[in-house]
């Protein structure tokens, strides 16, 4: 049993662009990873590429994945081999869509491809001015007429806003140079009608012998439209994280804010869309009647979490946004059919207060915690309990005017420290009151707990700074050599973590050093003293004893920190590892007992052994040594072993383990003293048909002989 172990990973599944759904697992890219994740929030597939992902594709049951370096693969979910296919090299694709066996493909560089889906062979390939953003096969039957084509049109849309129609051998039949004043985020057909959308909120209606008709619904809108997408015979735009719905004649129906990050792409598929956001987040929606309604979001990519908080049912997790993010533990819990529950996606609900910037800090406790954010926002949220799991709301907030690096809450008091070295109280009440401000120090408030009625802060200098309950400076305990990162609380003690390399645990006036390797980034003290380094190894100590009782690196790459360690529930810790979750389990409890019990079954065994020496029962005491490893004490049982004593309850131990066995007999056959035993337990084991090597035979037989010879020559 490992003393520290990881049990669960909540891992970023997405930062690139495009997903998709195959058989309802949801296909995302993450850096140079494809990731498959089913409906119950498991990667069930994760596969690495040589090189980081741009964008991926649908292509029926299969993913087409485009990469930084040109390359584009297909990849088949079905064969299960996780075998990549090349279908182009040199393409950055940015757009595709499929009409039967045929797929039209538009590119980075400008490129629009007509091929088969098979990769036969290309129908045409034409170069625009611009950055391909979209592509799509057009069908309406008046146009086919009018060109005399049996054919679908291809309807291309650039970054310069042009919108172009070409028929299936390559023709221009249409285009409309710079219609929109910036990038093309839908093109396709809405009943008879072929409609363009940009980010300049023009809607365009396309017609082949007639004027365009343009409809600008910036009226509506935040600012620039960030995705369009047609459901059925509804055109769904975005702007930041309002939804508007058009009907078929391209009257609004339905307005929605999500209160998600702005959005960056909306795809369908089947009755389920699925909507991207800046922030990588990933929106499951359905539409009912006209309005999307949000079935679940998955966090694509945290970036860096900066705080977690637990909650009775729940994680808050703030990180590099305005946004804090919420996972149910029902969730990180949940198993799958094999009793697993170790590599998961982070599905959540998404709040955001009156904070501009970043979440830094948090506290809280029982239904209510705070937040505070890089531009000084203190914020207060609620759980509101719910019938299948709670939610959260944002209540009310205040400013400080200073970015809030660490919170803790005592009794009816919220004390926070700032980026510039002040801590500040704020009475709880129907608002927060400001009852007390303290220059604690020069730099960086990095932590602060109560501990025996006094206020205990850290900052990036090397003292511990005392305040009262009413603001007045106390006291400053020194001990470190470097500015602190951390500090936690538990029964009376303190733990600090330092750029010197050390945590100290501090008991009243003494302070013991826990030696680490480099900087002690983070600390949490429970009845176990948690550390975690900057090279993002965490490491459980005994805060008796002062000995490091187990270690494990949880994060992946070099620049990822730990920036949070909570309890989560009893010997288990939930960790941040750069933008991943870690549930980490502490067994050093249980090996200890083991230990102990070992230890006392060992001292047993060897008294044991020495009654059996005692009173001449010298196979017996041989026996026990045997099992306790006491070579020493083996062999001066074994030397007292006579002819006429039966081996046999000796050979039923040492024959257990033939590998153990050969590895002792090599040792004892060098023994003159032993010699004659050993040929007598090795004659035995024959007898018993052990399996031993022909090398291992060999050279048990020229050591034998060796010891024979020194045996002869002594007698």
């Amino acid at each position: 049993m490992q003393s520290v172990s990881e049990e669960i990973k909540i891992r970023p599944i997405f930062n690139t662009q495009g997903v998709c759904v195959i058989n309802s697992v949801l296909y995302t890219g993450y850096e140079c990873t494809l990731f498959g994740t089913n409906s119950q929030n498991e990667i069930v597939e994760q596969l690495e590429l040589e090189s980081e992902i741009v964008k991926i594709f649908p292509v029926y049951d299969k993913v087409l994945i485009s990469t930084i370096t040109g390359k584009v693969y297909v990849y088949n979910p079905a064969e299960r081999n996780n075998k990549l296919q090349c279908v182009f090299t040199n393409s950055v694709i940015k757009s595709i869509d499929l009409d039967g066996e045929a797929i039209v493909l538009g590119t980075a560089d400008g490129s629009v491809i007509l091929s088969d889906v098979q990769g036969y062979g290309e129908t045409f390939n034409k170069k625009m001015d611009g950055m391909i953003t979209l592509v799509k096969f057009i069908s309406l039957s008046s146009i086919k007429r009018r060109y005399n084509s049996k054919n679908k049109l291809v309807a291309v849309g650039d970054a310069m806003g042009t919108v172009t129609l070409f028929n299936t051998t390559g023709e221009v039949v249409y285009r409309e140079k710079n219609c929109h004043s910036g990038q093309i985020m839908f093109i396709g057909e809405l009943g008879n009608k072929i409609l363009s959308c940009g980010m300049d909120a023009l809607l365009i209606e396309h017609s082949l012998e007639s004027e365009m008709t343009i409809r600008n619904i910036s009226e509506n809108i935040d600012e620039t439209i960030g995705a369009c997408s047609l459901v059925g015979d509804r055109l769904f735009m975005c702007s930041k994280d309002l939804v508007i719905t058009l009907s078929a004649d391209l009257k609004i129906v339905a307005k929605k804010r999500l209160n998600i990050p702005d959005i960056n792409g909306f795809d369908v598929f089947g009755e389920c869309c699925v909507i991207t956001t800046d922030e990588h987040d990933i929106v499951l929606a359905s539409v009912v009647q006209d309005t999307l309604v949000v079935d679940k979001v998955l966090i694509g990519d945290n970036d860096e979490i900066t705080d977690l908080l637990v909650m009775e049912n729940m994680v808050v997790v703030g990180t590099n946004s305005r946004y804090i993010r919420t996972i149910c533990k029902s969730d990180i819990e949940r198993q799958n059919e094999n009793g697993l529950i170790r590599n998961k996606a982070f599905s959540g609900e998404l709040v955001k207060s009156n904070n501009e910037e970043c979440v830094l800090s948090m506290c809280g406790s029982n239904k209510v915690f705070y937040t505070g954010s890089k531009d000084g926002i203190i914020s207060k949220f609620e759980v509101v309990t719910g019938n299948i799991r709670d939610s959260v709301r944002a209540v009310k907030s205040v400013s400080a005017e200073a970015p809030i690096t660490a919170m803790c809450l005592y009794q009816d008091l919220l004390i926070t420290g700032t980026e510039y070295g002040i801590i500040n109280g704020w009475k709880i009440g129907d608002t927060l009151e400001l009852v007390f401000t303290a220059s604690a120090s020069s730099s960086e408030i990095t932590g602060i707990v109560v501990n025996n009625k006094k206020i205990h802060c850290t900052s990036k200098t090397k003292e511990i700074i005392v305040v009262n309950l009413n603001g007045g400076m106390d006291s400053s305990i020194s001990g470190h050599k470097k500015g602190m990162w951390s500090i936690s609380e538990h029964c009376q003690m303190l733990l600090t973590g330092s750029s010197d390399k050390t945590a100290r645990l501090w008991k009243g006036d003494i302070n013991s050093t826990l030696q680490h390797n480099t900087s002690v980034v983070k600390t949490l003290l429970t009845e176990r003293a948690i550390t975690a380094t900057s090279d993002g190894v965490l490491r459980v100590w005994n805060t008796t004893t002062y000995k490091e009782l187990g270690a494990i690196r949880i994060t992946e790459i070099k620049d990822e920190r730990i920036w949070a360690i909570k309890r989560y529930a009893g010997t288990e810790y939930i960790v941040s590892a750069g933008p991943s979750i870690v549930i980490i389990k502490d067994s050093s409890w249980e090996v200890e007992k083991m230990k102990e019990q070992m230890q006392k079954e060992e001292y047993i065994a060897k008294q044991h052994a020495i009654i059996f020496m005692k009173k001449g029962e010298y196979v017996s005491a041989a026996v026990e040594y045997y099992k306790l490893n006491l070579e020493r004490d083996l062999k001066d049982a074994l030397k007292r072993i006579t002819g006429e004593m039966d081996i046999s309850p000796l050979m039923s131990v040492v024959l257990l383990d033939s590998y153990k066995f050969v590895k002792r007999v090599s040792k004892w056959a060098r023994s003159p003293y032993l010699f004659t035993i050993t040929q007598r337990i090795l004659q035995t084991a024959i007898e018993n048909r052990i399996e031993i090597s022909a090398k291992e035979a060999d050279d048990l037989s020229k050591t034998l002989l060796r010891t024979a010879e020194l045996f002869n020559a002594a007698y």
